[in-house]
């Protein structure tokens, strides 16, 4: 299955350490211009959709998990 080894499954919650604004995991995609495999996350807030690259959620202390889909 595609994405299947990303740390975060759509549905995930998730909470930017920083701002403590929360969000939801809604696609893991590629962005356009590079084809970097990528997280859509949507803001729990305002519904903004943000994209960022996986290993930037991943493999960074911005985020941190409050649940976790399986």
């Amino acid at each position: 299955e595609k994405n299947k080894n990303n740390k975060y499954k759509v549905g995930t919650i998730i909470q930017h350490i920083k701002s403590g604004t929360i969000y939801e995991i809604i696609s893991v995609g590629y962005i356009e211009t590079s084809l970097t495999p990528a997280y859509s996350y949507k803001c729990l807030s305002d519904d903004i959709i943000w994209h960022r690259p996986i290993t930037e959620v991943e493999e960074t202390d911005r985020f941190m998990v409050l649940t976790t889909m399986h």
